[in-house]
């Protein structure tokens, strides 16, 4: 049986886009690069991983596109876009091609937005139907 581990973060302190991510956090709160991650996978048998951003950062999705064109086991990433740009579409185009094959989808940080209508704004129409990767 091949194991994929299908959402996975990495992150690293100093990019600073991580406001979630403080002291409080505890043993949380240090860099996750893949170098962390793979004796377990090794162990576990697992042969590739989906990436997920932890930024609401077009520049969280870039590093992880980084890291992935440096890092084999790395499959796929899940990704961010600002979904309410009005120019989301270009955006969108973009970071598809920066990502090689790789990046496979957006997503939002949903517990990150207080109004709980958001999905139901006709504004997200355009970024919804064109995050086809």
């Amino acid at each position: 049986m091949k194991l994929v581990d299908a959402h996975q973060h990495y992150w690293m302190l100093k990019r600073g886009d991580y406001a979630w991510l403080t002291p409080r956090e505890g043993s949380l709160f240090r860099d996750f690069e893949p170098r962390d991650l793979l004796p377990a996978l090794t162990d576990c048998g697992v042969i590739a991983t989906v990436l997920v951003q932890a930024a609401a950062t077009e520049a969280e999705t870039r590093f992880l596109i980084d890291l992935a064109r440096a890092h084999t086991s790395i499959a796929g990433i899940v990704g961010w876009v600002d979904f309410e740009s009005p120019d989301v579409d270009r955006r969108i185009r973009r970071l598809i091609a920066e990502g090689g094959g790789k990046l496979k989808g957006f997503r939002p940080m949903i517990q990150d937005i207080r109004d709980t209508a958001w999905l139901d704004k006709t504004t997200l129409d355009s970024a919804l139907r064109d995050c086809r990767v």
